[in-house]
């Protein structure tokens, strides 16, 4: 579960590099895009979930 957070973590920050030097956003991948609306679904619900389960439903999301 950490090594993947850590990976999401490496590569949004190497997506922070790149819009720091200039660089246009890659158009995203409609898989990218379900990704995302996904862990969005997971945060917006987080008052209803316990703090493992929130982390649970991010990994997953994440892992996908």
């Amino acid at each position: 579960m950490i090594k993947q957070i850590q990976k999401e973590q490496n590569e949004v920050e190497m997506e922070v590099e790149k819009a720091m030097r200039g660089e246009l956003a890659p158009k995203k991948r409609k898989e990218d895009e379900n990704k995302e609306s996904r862990i969005q679904n997971v945060i917006a619900d987080r008052g209803n979930r316990s703090t493992i389960d929130f982390l649970r439903g991010i990994v997953h999301n994440l892992s996908l």
